[in-house]
């Protein structure tokens, strides 16, 4: 049918493309008066003349037609092929209706059959009406139907279901969506579809209340909820406003929260929400809840356990008597002991958890019964999944061999430790039965994720300005491998090239986590850098030079026990510097006399890290201390101690608030003379540590005035941190130093600053704006705010 320019037209249009019933209805009414002749005559008639006749448009050419229908001139008419024909022209997606009428049988025996199509629409010009918050260009992104296809009004309902989407996630609650079509008089004319939009009121919300909730504050009901008030802080991530499908999941949250609180019958309806408009200018949404019955934690008894007697099986709970009843924890407390058993081997054990509620005092009382297994141990493990990853890459892993008794918690563990070689999107490893009652077999399910990386892109900070970098990696890196694209051995590459106004660096990587199949990681670090330094930067109080360095660095790494790792290194370093100003301090502009310099080190180092994040941490510590000589080979002799140590407290889940202690010393001592080189001195100052003062401006100065670097400091500050969005985190700072030219001795004055940070989530690694202001330092010290702004995180 075509619409011809009216509403009308197009209801009817739309109630005929959805009437499936009715096309059935037609479909059957055809096929019982075909069969009836046949069903009198007692033979299969012959077919004569075969037509298709079209009603409205045409959107496919009739050689099409005919291949799509089975029915053919002159054979025995059979109903599987008229079946196979309306399903074949109804695939197309093409035609609302598909009518199948006969005529005869005639004198010479033989029927006409005609296949009536009534095609859709072609859709030609797309428009919107009423839009005002979001232009066309943007709700054309979300709509699917496009210019010069057929007229689907499915697909119009999902795609005015889209358009209104993205109004309620801006803020328009009421916002309504109708597609209209206009056009299309000619048999073959396309239609213009038009969605009318009303955007409605957009209302901040204002309130979030609650009603009915007399034994759970709103406040707490509140913190649940992922829809909230407007506050000044949600233009950062787009809260604040009414969203339907946000409350569906937030009431499902809520209903969760009061049963883990004992309230197993609590009442909270999808319809009752009740929104007030109020005064039109802000939104207040009330929640009934009908809390119900509050039930408490009874008797808690176990029943066939032999192996494990109740005192360990108790401690394992995470629930107790009196408690309000929670089926989350006591779920919990069912895998807890399921855990103990499986340690043991003993996997098959299974734990379930039997309730019976006494009305009398509103307890539920609690049975563990268990059925515990044979122990079994690890029979062969089969591995899947991995394309490019070779098998020993995640045999090594694996802390289970066969032969092993089975252990499900080191199963887990060697789970993650799969997961965090980041070598594989999914990681599964479950038991599997190898035949024999006391065996199970190891099954790895892996998918391989993509490992290689390459950047190219800017970056900017107040220290080393405007740069550009290039960089190529590979985390599951094969150097022997060529054929398969250097990729599946485990190893690490990194290349990379920068270069800038004021820096410019090349490093290559390779890294070797498994030397000789052992847990010892090998690793070869070549670098190239050059760095201007010049006395009028911004935020800049040191002496004008160039600086470059060029070499290699080897190192063995290894795990020494679970987080403490222990690394070897030796470094050859070719430095020398240049361009040195003329108010430099004598011992820069012996640097640059001395021309090119070879600096040999070798060090060793420990590091210990249990933080639950790198680049935001909430909970945990971190500890890293290094000891290294120069002087076995080299121009340059001296002895360096470094010592950091940091801790990490949660504060409040609201804001994800957290505080934190760093703690960083370190001392300098020289060897046959005073041989340790300028840029390998202390100087503090900057956005990484005293970020209340300039870069270079905390440490002894000589009579100019310029700073000269210090062989001893200490330093420390605390942060309190929150959670603005999941982007934006504000951390508030102070800052205190001491220095010192002599090694481990150190000098006043106490230098101290305090200062805000914002760090915003950018491709991978935290951008830190930096407002500092120093307290207390020098007679150098000046009295102004400094800002600085770089990529990473301090410590």
């Amino acid at each position: 049918m075509v619409a011809q320019g009216n509403g009308a037209t197009a209801d009817a249009k739309l109630s005929l493309g959805f009437s499936w019933r009715f096309i059935y209805v037609i479909f059957f009414a055809v096929c019982g008066s075909l069969s009836q002749p046949l069903l009198a005559s007692g033979q299969e008639p012959v077919i004569g003349e075969v037509s298709v006749r079209s009603v409205g448009p045409m959107p496919i050419n009739r050689d099409a037609i005919s291949s799509l229908v089975k029915v053919r001139e002159g054979e025995p008419f059979r109903q599987e092929a008229n079946d196979d024909s309306i399903r074949a022209l109804y695939a197309t997606k093409l035609f609302d209706l598909v009518e199948v009428r006969t005529d005869g049988p005639a004198e010479n025996g033989k029927i006409s059959i005609s296949y009536v199509l009534y095609g859709k629409a072609r859709v030609g010009k797309i428009s919107f009406a009423g839009n005002r918050k979001f232009s066309g260009r943007k709700l054309m992104r979300v709509v699917a139907i496009g210019g010069g296809s057929s007229l689907d009004w499915a697909q119009v309902k999902k795609d005015e279901s889209a358009i209104r989407k993205l109004y309620v996630d801006g803020g328009h609650a009421d916002v309504t969506v109708s597609a209209k079509t206009i056009g299309g008089e000619g048999e073959d004319a396309p239609v213009d579809l038009v969605f009318e939009i009303d955007e409605g009121r957009r209302l901040p919300i204002g309130k979030v209340n609650f009603s009915g909730n007399g034994s759970i504050g709103s406040r707490k009901l509140r913190s649940v909820l992922t829809t909230k008030r407007r506050s000044p802080l949600s233009f950062l991530n787009g809260s604040g406003y009414y969203r339907d499908w946000q409350m569906v999941a937030d009431l499902e949250k809520l209903r969760n929260f009061y049963r883990n609180c004992g309230f197993l019958d609590v009442a909270i309806g999808d319809d009752a929400v009740i929104l007030d408009r109020g005064n039109g200018k802000r939104l207040a949404v009330t929640i009934p809840v009908d809390e119900g019955q509050r039930f408490l934690v009874g008797n808690i008894t176990f029943s066939g356990n032999k192996l494990h007697d109740e005192c360990a099986l108790r401690k394992r709970l995470r629930i107790a008597a009196g408690d309000y009843f929670s089926p989350d924890r006591v779920d919990e407390s069912a895998n807890a002991i399921g855990q103990l058993y499986g340690m043991d081997g003993h996997i098959d054990t299974s734990v379930v958890a039997q309730r019976r509620a006494n009305l009398a005092d509103n307890s539920i009382d609690i049975n563990f019964a268990i059925v515990e297994s044979a122990p079994c141990r690890v029979g062969a493990v089969h591995i899947e999944g991995n394309v490019k990853s070779k098998n020993n890459v995640i045999l090594r892993e694996l802390s289970l061999s066969p032969g092993d008794r089975f252990n499900l918690l080191r199963l887990r563990n060697s789970e993650n430790r799969l997961r965090e070689t980041r070598y594989f999107s999914r990681v599964a490893i479950i038991p599997e039965y190898a035949g024999e009652p006391d065996m199970r077999d190891v099954l790895v399910t892996v998918d391989e994720a993509k490992t290689g990386k390459f950047y190219v892109g800017g970056a900017m900070s107040s220290v080393d300005n405007l740069t550009a970098f290039v960089e190529l990696g590979q985390s599951n890196f094969d150097v022997a491998n060529p054929h398969g694209a250097f990729m599946g051995a485990g190893q690490k590459f990194r290349s990379r090239i920068e270069v800038g106004t004021r820096s410019s660096q090349f490093t290559t990587l390779f890294e070797e986590p498994w030397l000789f199949d052992r847990e010892l990681t090998f690793g070869v670090d070549m670098f190239f850098w050059r760095n201007e330094h010049k006395r009028d930067d911004y935020n800049y109080s040191g002496s004008s030079y160039d600086e470059r360095h060029g070499g290699v660095e080897l190192y063995f790494r290894k795990r020494i026990v679970e987080l403490l790792e222990g690394k070897l290194f030796y470094r050859i370093d070719r430095t020398k510097i240049y361009g040195v100003g003329a108010m430099a301090p004598g011992a820069l502009r012996e640097q640059e006399r001395a021309g090119s310099q070879w600096i040999s080190k070798v060090g060793f180092g420990v590091e210990r890290d249990s933080r639950d994040s790198l680049l935001y941490p909430t909970v945990g510590n971190k500890f890293c201390f290094e000891i290294d000589c120069a002087g076995i080979w080299g121009d340059v002799h001296y002895l360096n101690l470094d010592l950091q140590a940091g801790q990490w407290f949660p504060l409040f889940k609201f804001l994800d608030q957290t505080v934190c202690f760093i703690a960083k010393a370190g001392a300098m001592k020289g060897f046959r003379g005073d041989s340790i080189p300028y840029f390998d001195r202390k100087f503090l100052g900057g956005p990484n540590d005293m970020r209340g003062f300039d870069v270079q401006a905390v440490g002894p100065r000589d009579r100019m005035g310029m700073p000269v670097g210090a062989r001893t400091y200490a330093y420390g500050c605390g942060e309190y941190c929150f959670k603005l969005t999941d982007q934006f985190r504000l951390v508030l700072f102070s800052d205190c130093a001491y220095v010192g030219r002599k090694f481990c001795r150190l000098e006043s004055p106490f230098y101290v600053d305090a200062g805000a940070e914002l760090r915003i989530f950018v491709m991978g690694s935290p951008l830190r704006l930096i407002f500092g202001y120093p307290i207390r330092g020098d007679q150098y010290r000046e009295r102004h705010m400094n800002f600085n702004f770089t990529f990473g995180t301090i410590f």
